[in-house]
């Protein structure tokens, strides 16, 4: 099947800020690990309620036109960097604008089901030789420490308020008394900002949710603390 594509022009990215994402992986490991995930997408697809759409217009997969489409701009360099370095490949491929969707909700949620089952067990012995080549985990240590603040945690507050309440901190509501409501959040907050929820109270919470995040530990932001770590 071929349908006529748009090539929307890729953004440019700034090297300096992401240098990451300006940069494509090369040579002969990615070369290879490019045309295996392109192997395993476009047989994934083959089965699953989406398309792929190519630069000339070839569309592969099972879903129709209602369905949502991962339309691949650059397909050699979106290739490389999810066979390289996988999720995060796909997440620096659409930053980098080599792939975009319409519907980037209904995609990623027909993707999220399968993404774990990706690789074939006939060639799962393969994953131990990707293991190998991902980067060496960097050291700890001050430089360190501050270029994951800048990579991470160095956005500007605007962003943050966009998904955080008046304190701008980190949290989870615990309410004792439902239903609650958007405006008892920042009390709240406050409230929690001065004390610490109880072993208790936290898997209370992760029971509710039926989950809990790995590594959660009982902890609260007081002013004086969050001043402090912001120098």
């Amino acid at each position: 099947m071929n349908v006529t594509v748009s090539r929307p022009r890729p953004p440019a990215i700034d090297a300096r800020r992401w240098p990451a994402v300006a940069k494509v992986p090369s040579g002969l490991l990615a070369a290879a690990g490019g045309a295996i995930a392109e192997w395993l997408l476009r047989r994934a697809a083959a089965e699953l309620p989406l398309r792929l759409v190519y630069p000339d217009g070839t569309v592969v997969g099972a879903g129709d036109a209602a369905s949502p489409a991962l339309v691949i701009a650059r397909p050699d360099r979106f290739a490389r960097r999810v066979g390289r370095y996988g999720l995060i490949g796909f997440g620096e491929s659409y930053m980098a604008g080599e792939w975009h969707s319409d519907d980037l909700c209904g995609l990623l949620t027909v993707l999220a089901t399968v993404v774990s089952d990706l690789v074939p067990p006939p060639i799962q012995w393969l994953r131990p030789i990707a293991h190998i080549a991902q980067p060496r985990p960097p050291r700890d240590g001050t430089a360190q420490a501050r270029h994951n603040v800048a990579a991470h945690y160095d956005l500007s507050n605007e962003l943050f308020a966009e998904f955080l309440d008046e304190t701008m901190t980190y949290s989870c509501a615990l309410f004792t008394d439902l239903p609650a409501s958007w405006s008892d959040l920042p009390g709240r907050s406050d409230a929690r900002s001065t004390g610490c929820l109880t072993l208790p109270e936290c898997v209370a919470a992760a029971a509710y949710w039926r989950s809990g995040p790995v590594g959660a530990s009982c902890a609260s932001v007081r002013p004086q603390e969050e001043r402090m770590s912001a120098r």
